[in-house]
């Protein structure tokens, strides 16, 4: 335990006995470890502990509003039962609960491991004592600390709807999100439409992206569509209904591709679908090993783990003639 680094193992007797260790040129048996590990898969999981889902919640915004979130706490939840833990909620926002409070509680309650939930807002930041804990966060909108993460493979996403789309036929695609959505993921889908429309088109004048103040602007979605007549257009997600309020002609005049399709929406959307509660099974798989490695606090490089998406033909594209 000392040589996993467990926090309830005094500093000095950690370090003392890795000292040892390294003396005497001591290193784990991979062979002992798999075979452990192999042992472990075929028995029950005993009761391990409780595992914490941080929120940081005010008002209006809420986790649970977000279907997402929903699945995210889901997936990590079922999955963490697998490893012997349970999940638990813990909010930081509307409750007004210092975070010293909060990390005494967890010591008491021996937690060694926390899911951050997504944020509020993009860019926040999120004050905590870290150091005594193994901490996994989803997405981007955590700025500081950076810490581990695990998020759906957006850019990936964004090349595989293009390429479905012009196997269709499509030639001028344009790209439209929300200013809020495009900060979220950090302008993944914006870059990767950037990137293969530059790729595929290096010397042809683009169409600029349509990044959206307002979710609901009908006029300013048409006024753009009016003055650079996409064929196809690649949306954020929710954004079809702005073109049904828009009444654009889909897919008759123009096609329309989600590149972040949400959990269970209308299949008749065409698209990339996220699977966030894999997601979330990949997130409590990913803090259960940092606690058995005994790896806690900020990371000095944090990890990314991309989780793929899978396409979703629906019925807002359709095949175009050849001319």
């Amino acid at each position: 335990m000392a040589l996993k680094n467990f926090p309830n193992i005094p500093e000095s007797t950690r370090k003392r006995i890795r000292e040892i260790a390294e003396k005497i040129g001591y290193a784990p048996d991979p062979m002992l470890s798999a075979l452990a590990a192999y042992r472990n898969r075929l028995r029950p999981r005993a009761f391990q502990g409780t595992l914490a889902w941080l929120v940081n919640d005010f008002s209006p915004f809420s986790w649970k509003k977000i279907a997402a979130f929903v699945q995210y706490f889901k997936g990590a939840s079922q999955q963490a039962s697998v490893h012997g833990f349970n999940l638990e909620v813990f909010n930081l926002g509307d409750t007004g609960m210092p975070p010293d409070r909060l990390a005494g509680i967890f010591r008491s309650r021996n937690i060694r491991g926390i899911l951050v939930c997504p944020q509020p807002q993009p860019n926040m930041k999120l004050e905590f004592p870290w150091e005594e804990f193994s901490s996994v966060t989803f997405g981007y909108t955590l700025a500081s600390p950076r810490l581990h993460c695990v998020t759906t493979s957006h850019y990936r996403a964004t090349l595989q709807a293009m390429e479905e789309m012009y196997a269709l036929g499509y030639k001028r695609i344009g790209f439209m999100m929300t200013k809020v959505h495009d900060q979220r993921i950090l302008h993944t889908c914006l870059s990767g439409y950037l990137a293969d429309t530059h790729i595929r088109f290096p010397t042809q004048r683009k169409i600029p992206p349509l990044i959206l103040e307002n979710e609901g602007d009908a006029e300013g979605l048409l006024r753009w569509y009016r003055k650079y007549s996409p064929d196809a257009i690649l949306i954020g997600a929710g954004l079809d209904l702005l073109a049904r309020k828009a009444k654009l002609d889909v897919p008759r005049e123009v096609g329309i591709a989600c590149c972040s399709l949400p959990h269970n929406y209308t299949p008749s959307v065409s698209g990339v679908q996220e699977n966030p509660f894999h997601v979330g099974e990949v997130a409590a798989n990913q803090v259960v090993a940092m606690i058995q490695r005994g790896e806690t606090g900020v990371p000095r490089l944090c990890q990314q783990i991309l989780v793929e998406t899978e396409w979703n033909c629906g019925k807002t594209l359709r095949r175009l003639k050849v001319r």
